[in-house]
């Protein structure tokens, strides 16, 4: 704050004036001088306005801001959007799907069971606010159990949405914010920890991995934004995303480093920004499926990291992007969930949006009969 003397002597004063030069000409110099600068700062800021929404509309970007140049490249997308199914609810968390089609969307307060075509079989009350969820895959003891984590806890259903039990986890701090479910293995992210967990179906803890190690200079999982993916495949092999060093990392189910892969970069073989990929899936032949938040794109590499090809962009998930208030499209990032079913088509959400959008390989949208499925799923009311 500013301070300024007080005044000394009588509170009346006299002014002595002299002549001089009149201030004038001087006074409409400056005055030209500045209407100049005005002027000059309009015409650069109307050029750089349409400059930006040349960029966007180009780019098809609809996440608030114009796209850094470069990042979508030449590529072109392989896959087209198949449908996409409308919720009933838009504060949605994460999703997963069972072995028969049937999806599982977590949301604040409710987990949300639907069929295949996207129809609302039943709604569950939750008693804690989810983080993530994971659905027993085929090769799991339990193929189609419900998995969700919760911040310090995993809570069990069965695959009709009946409470089983809830596993507390005696760390301190912990913060889960993914989980994934392997043969007779769970696999949770604690961002708080920055490591793996292992966990047993009775829900004991087996052990950590993928942590920081200052005797190996190991850096752990690095995750800015607390979000992370982590997914396994039938022979046991753990993926994990560590965004904060833009790369996927490969353990066996026990917990041992094989090798990673990624790179910083805007092209599409590379995770652009801070801190991607964000989420991860695998295919059935053991492709990985990634998702980055920010410039909003799904991408299938190789399990060794080979980029292959585009499932989408902002272009493709424009309604995603959408916000469902304003303040939403002031303050939010777009952030990105994603899935694969056994047909091996990569279903996209977006938290705090009440759509799944479902992608196929063009190649497998040749016959006929499936051109029929690219009808958008009818509003569901709540139950």
């Amino acid at each position: 704050m500013q301070t300024f003397p007080e005044s000394s002597g009588s509170s009346s004063r006299s002014w002595k004036t002299t002549a001089g030069p009149s201030p004038l000409p001087q006074l409409r110099g400056w005055i030209l001088l500045v209407c100049f600068a005005m002027v000059l700062l309009i015409l650069v800021g109307t050029w750089q306005v349409a400059r930006r929404a040349r960029t966007t509309d180009s780019l098809g970007n609809l996440s608030g801001g114009p796209a850094p140049p470069g990042i979508m490249g030449q590529e072109e997308v392989g896959y087209r959007l198949l449908r996409t199914i409308t919720l009933p609810s838009a504060e949605t968390v994460s999703f997963a799907l069972s072995p028969d089609g049937r999806i599982y969307v977590a949301c604040h307060k409710e987990l949300l069971v639907l069929e295949s075509d996207g129809r609302l079989k039943r709604k569950e009350v939750l008693e804690h606010r989810p983080e993530a969820l994971a659905v027993g895959p085929v090769f799991h003891r339990y193929p189609g159990r419900v998995y969700i984590a919760a911040r310090d806890r995993i809570m069990v259903y069965d695959s009709e949405a009946n409470y089983l039990q809830t596993w507390e986890l005696k760390i301190d701090p912990i913060s889960l914010v993914a989980i994934a479910a392997g043969e007779e293995t769970i696999y949770a992210i604690d961002a708080a920890g920055g490591q793996v967990l292992r966990i047993g179906l009775e829900g004991q803890l087996l052990g950590t991995f993928a942590g920081k190690d200052h005797d190996r200079n190991w850096p752990g999982l690095i995750l800015p934004g607390g979000r992370a993916g982590i997914a396994v495949a039938k022979d046991g092999t753990v993926f994990v995303a560590n965004p904060g060093l833009r790369r996927v990392e490969v353990y066996t189910s026990d917990g041992q480093f094989q090798y990673f892969w990624g790179k910083e970069g805007a092209a599409c073989d590379a995770f652009f920004g801070c801190c991607n990929p964000e989420k991860i899936a695998l295919l059935s032949d053991g492709r990985v499926v990634t998702a980055e938040k920010g410039i909003c794109r799904v991408k299938v590499h190789s399990a060794f990291g080979d980029f292959l090809s585009l499932v989408a962009t902002s272009r493709e998930l424009g309604l995603l992007q959408m916000p469902t208030t304003v303040p939403a499209a002031l303050a939010e990032t777009v952030l990105l969930e994603v899935a694969v079913d056994s047909k091996d088509h990569v279903f996209v959400l977006a938290p705090e949006r009440p759509f799944i959008q479902v992608f196929a390989p063009k190649l497998d949208l040749a016959e006929p009969e499936e051109e029929e499925e690219e009808r958008t799923s009818a509003p569901i009311s709540p139950m």
